[in-house]
């Protein structure tokens, strides 16, 4: 849950010296769209400088999200 509750990705990473999970923000991605997702992820990836993370949401993804928004959540993570 970084995208409701502290700490953040960047503050997790600082605490932790292993890897930290999430930035996608599992209460919206199936409300969003495709672009939205991806620009997510990228500045997840961001905050934690691409070293030790996985992207991941705070908890389960809704069984309705478009695969549309999952695609577009793995292909930001790949391309970083």
């Amino acid at each position: 849950h970084d995208r409701r509750t502290p700490p953040d990705l960047a503050g997790g990473r600082a605490r932790f010296p292993g890897a930290v999970a999430g930035g996608i923000d599992e209460s919206r991605i199936s409300g969003r769209t495709p672009g939205e997702v991806a620009a997510e992820v990228r500045e997840a990836i961001a905050a934690t400088g691409g070293e030790g993370h996985l992207v991941a949401g705070g908890c389960v993804i809704p069984i309705d999200t478009p695969p549309a928004n999952i695609d577009a959540a793995v292909e930001a993570a790949r391309s970083g």
